[in-house]
């Protein structure tokens, strides 16, 4: 029998957990969340899923680069490197880590994990059980959604920028075979603007009672009330029912030749993490816009871009849709 250790999973993928624990079980296989959140332990539980909390006890770092893993925390939530809101989250971040550091490890030494599967973003704590997982000999999978619908991201090194993929050069392909059938089908749901196949999902049942009190109490008092009320409407969110697609405006695309520019959404943890220097949306459409110019007058930029901007729409020859905005041709 195998244990696997949750390494604090996300409200947003309980179904997929949900579905994972049950077909682990039915192998003789054993699956528990370590959840840093006490409201999150006491959710899981409601649901009659394996969950332990993991609470900050006494300060204690040993050789773990709390301070790091802080910094990089700080940067994926957006704040500038050297100013003083990135000094504070640094500070307050890994006080927290250094809180969680011997909790962990007990919970590593009482369970005795085979793997530890990181599901979500790359958060501090869980980069955090991550990085004890390696030190301590357990196997590590990260887990995200992937860049084609109905797939997933997995790796043993991290997600993005972190994964051992990035560092594989053109030969490692050589021997790759084209699935073109994939990609087709993966374009054709792009365009249909369809929803992906989602597992079948049993009804959740909403956190109540005393335990579910006491658990927010515990949340506000480890992770403050900020932090504590984010979690509160992620839950909801989680037993809400899937959103459907809403009929959004339609990109209509010019007669070619044109040229596309995509951009991720500014607060994308990707541009934080992954690019030492990331160009604002205004400033890559701009410089597009400026490679695009030597080509004949004709020719149009069409970006998709997140936030609706004073520079790029003002560019002759520009024009701006928001994401997900079904292509449509004049």
């Amino acid at each position: 029998m195998a244990v696997l250790a949750l390494a604090a999973p996300p409200y947003r993928s309980l179904h997929l957990h949900d579905r994972l624990q049950a077909e682990l079980e039915r192998r003789g296989h054993r699956a528990t969340a370590w959840c840093d959140d006490p409201r999150a332990a006491a959710f899981w539980q409601d649901q009659d899923l394996a969950a332990v909390p993991l609470l900050p006890g006494a300060a204690d770092p040993l050789r773990v680069p709390v301070r790091e893993l802080a910094s990089e925390e700080a940067t994926r939530c957006g704040l500038a490197p050297g100013t003083p809101a990135h000094r504070r989250r640094v500070d307050q971040v890994a006080d927290r880590l250094a809180r969680l550091v011997p909790t962990a490890l007990r919970m590593f030494d009482r369970l005795q994990p085979d793997l530890l599967l990181a599901c979500g973003d790359r958060r501090a704590e869980r980069r955090l059980l991550a990085f004890l997982a390696r030190e301590l000999g357990v196997r590590v999978l990260w887990l995200a959604p992937g860049l084609l619908p109905h797939t997933l991201q997995h790796d043993e090194s991290g997600l993005d920028g972190d994964a051992a993929i990035v560092r594989r050069s053109a030969g490692d392909y050589r021997d790759v075979m084209l699935q073109t059938r994939l990609l087709d089908a993966c374009l054709a749901h792009a365009v249909a603007r369809d929803e992906p196949a989602a597992l079948s999902r049993r009804p959740l049942r909403a956190p109540a009672g005393r335990r579910h009190w006491l658990a927010g109490w515990q949340a506000v008092r480890h992770l403050g009330i900020g932090a504590a009320w984010r979690q509160r409407e992620a839950w909801r969110e989680a037993i809400a029912p899937p959103p459907m697609a809403s009929a959004g405006p339609c990109a209509v695309l010019p007669p070619a030749p044109f040229a596309a520019v995509l951009l991720q959404a500014p607060d994308d943890e990707r541009l934080h993490l992954d690019a030492p220097h990331p160009l604002a949306g205004d400033e890559l459409a701009t410089a597009a816009l400026a490679r695009w110019r030597p080509s004949p007058r004709s020719c149009r930029l069409v970006v998709s871009i997140w936030r609706r901007s004073r520079a790029s729409p003002g560019n002759r020859g520009c024009t701006c849709y928001p994401p997900h905005a079904p292509p449509r041709r004049a």
